[in-house]
Order: structure tokens, then C-alpha cells, then sequence
């Protein structure tokens, strides 16, 4: 157990220094705060000193609830709508589903269709490997909320986003589609 955590530690340092961040010049003044386990981190394992793991300038975790890395073909840190309505909270995947939470102000379903008109778009651009992402993953379920009560949910196939980036299926018939599975 010491020998991993040497080699954390050593691995973390050589990726500082190889990333150019590593101050040249050193101190023997700043007391020692790795907590004597020999590590290269802080005692609260963030380095910023403020405790919660989070960069203080950012208080979102868009890129720890967004970053689906157990799912080929697909960044989830892609998958913006191009509207203030409706803000995505969470991507998991579960099985060959990937789910989606997001929150909405809109709650009436007409207003938040007009919002999600750039949805092909949005997960045309999340499929970074359409081919890898469509053998793994068969639909995306998306879950709105507001005030922590559902609003509105609703799937996307897969075989619609293959459809609509080889040209056979146009934005308008992907939202249809999308609208006819909604709950």
C-alpha cells in the first residue's frame, strides 16, 4: 500500500512538471502539508486550499456530473443546448441507456419544445464517434425538472441521430419524433 502511494505521489509530481506548472523556485518556509503520507497533495486533496475539491472560480461540477467516460463515442461536456431554458445537471449511463437530468424554469410543454429546437444538433455534436456510440448505447433518456419536480421526460434513439447525420431524417422530423415519446 505505501508503494502506491510513492507511486501517486511521484506520478503526480512528474505530471506537474511535465505540464509546466511546477514553481522553480522552492521554500523550505510553507509548512508541509501532505499530511505526512508522503503524497504530492494537500490535506484537503484539492491544492486551492479551500476544501471542497472545486476550482473556487467555478462552483459548477459540469465536468464531473458531465464527463461520461464509460460510454464510446460520446462527450457528454458536448452536449449543450443552445438555450438558457434548460440547464443539463447530469449525464449516467446505465446499461445501453445514457440519462439525462436537466433543469428547466420553462414548465409548459409547448414553450419547452420551442426551446430544444437545436436537439439534433446538440446530440449530433455530443457523438463524437457516432458508430462506437451507436453499437453501445441504444437510446438517451432525458428527465426535465423544475423545483425538483419532474416536468417532463422523454427518449432519444439512437437510430434517429444516425438517421439525421446521414441526412435521412431533417431537425423538425428528430423533434417529432422526440415530442411522441414524451410523458
Amino acid at each position: 500500500m505505501e508503494r502506491r502511494k510513492i507511486l501517486l505521489g511521484s506520478g503526480a509530481a512528474l505530471a506537474t512538471a511535465l505540464a509546466g506548472c511546477s514553481d522553480s523556485e522552492t521554500s523550505d518556509d510553507t509548512p508541509d502539508t501532505d499530511g505526512g503520507n508522503g503524497s504530492n497533495e494537500t490535506k484537503n486533496g484539492n491544492g486551492n486550499g479551500n476544501g471542497n475539491g472545486t476550482d473556487p472560480e467555478d462552483d459548477t461540477n459540469e465536468t464531473d456530473e458531465r464527463n461520461v467516460d464509460d460510454v464510446p463515442g460520446f462527450d457528454g461536456t458536448k452536449l449543450d443546448l443552445e438555450t438558457d431554458a434548460v440547464e443539463i445537471t447530469k449525464i449516467e449511463r446505465k446499461g445501453d441507456a445514457v440519462d439525462v437530468v436537466a433543469t428547466s424554469e420553462v414548465t409548459d410543454r409547448e414553450k419547452l419544445y420551442a426551446e430544444l429546437e437545436s436537439f439534433a444538433d446538440d446530440h449530433d455534436e455530443a457523438a463524437v464517434d457516432l458508430e462506437a456510440f451507436a453499437d453501445a448505447i441504444h437510446v438517451v433518456e432525458w428527465t426535465l425538472e423544475h423545483d425538483g419536480s419532474q416536468v417532463a421526460s422523454f427518449s432519444v434513439h439512437v437510430s434517429w441521430l444516425v438517421d439525421y447525420r446521414e441526412g435521412d431524417l431533417s431537425k423538425e422530423e428528430f423533434l417529432e419524433y422526440v415530442k411522441d415519446t414524451a410523458e
